[in-house]
């Protein structure tokens, strides 16, 4: 047994894992550096990182790893079997979704920027101050978003909300098609969707009061179309103009620009015996 743990241990997607995991320890230091999305176990009740560290050291014995996949692989329930299942997951997980959204939203904007863009978006502000920051096209949405509704539910805030709410929805149907596409089977799909919907980065569709709300469910369309586009299933163009709405929806999105050259070069620019495959099979 300590062998074949030896050997778990010393395979490089567990150490990878272990690593990932030993960051949430690390996180629950007050003195340590702030990581979101990996300090959760810090804010919450005493004995949960003692229930974290044994679960994460259990999972790393391949007893009970396979004992684990085992299990779920037992589980017959395949949404993406069909389009009526598919149709019927999404339904759930979204109105499971927009419930918890709604009923579990922050009850606090982070940092001020919060504050300062309801203030501003009430206060008819932008159009004086040319506010773009770094997503001009997501300032602008909001804008027309509230100066459409503003008359039905009034607060700038309010507005703010239903966009990070919406975002949320958007982003569990794609989540749900990005999983079919990436994986090759039912328990693969299953554990890139578990993933995708356990993520730190959730809070954001809480009703927090940001502009980043809208470039996930972005990220996922971008990513699916380069899955596409690298098939040869979609032109190349589609793919640039999605990536060119993200830059101006905020530009950080610039980080995904070596990911289309990447594209470009898979597509027209590789020798033709070059060897290499597609990393993602279609689903």
């Amino acid at each position: 047994m300590l062998k074949k743990t030896s050997e778990a241990i010393m395979d490089r997607s567990t150490a990878v894992a272990c690593g990932f995991l030993a960051l949430h320890l690390l996180a629950i230091r007050r003195d340590a550096i702030p990581m979101w999305g990996v300090d959760f176990l810090r804010y919450g009740p005493g004995w949960g990182p003692y229930v974290f560290t044994i679960a994460a050291i259990a999972t790393l014995f391949p007893a009970v790893s396979a004992a684990l996949y085992s299990g779920f692989s037992r589980i017959k329930f395949d949404p993406w079997r069909s389009t009526r299942s598919a149709a019927l997951t999404v339904a759930g997980l979204g109105l499971l979704a927009l419930v918890l959204f709604v009923n579990f939203r922050s009850a606090i904007h982070l940092l001020g920027d919060g504050y300062l863009y309801v203030r501003e978006l009430d206060g008819e502000s932008w159009e004086s101050l040319s506010r773009s920051d770094r997503a001009p096209m997501t300032f602008w949405l909001v804008r027309q978003i509230h100066w459409l509704g503003r008359s039905v539910w009034g607060s700038a805030e309010t507005t703010y909300r239903i966009v990070s709410i919406s975002s949320g929805a958007l982003y569990v149907f794609f989540a749900f098609i990005f999983s079919g596409r990436i994986a090759a089977n039912r328990m693969e799909r299953s554990i890139v969707l578990v993933f995708l919907l356990t993520a730190g980065y959730l809070e954001l569709f809480f009703g927090y009061v940001e502009n980043y709300g809208p470039l996930f469910p972005g990220m996922l369309i971008y990513i699916l179309l380069g899955i596409k586009t690298l098939h040869d299933e979609t032109r190349t163009i589609t793919l640039a103009v999605t990536l060119g709405f993200l830059l101006t929806l905020h530009f950080a999105m610039i980080s995904f620009v070596p990911s289309f050259l990447y594209v470009l070069w898979r597509r027209y620019g590789k020798p033709a015996d070059d060897g290499l495959q597609p990393l993602w099979r279609p689903g």
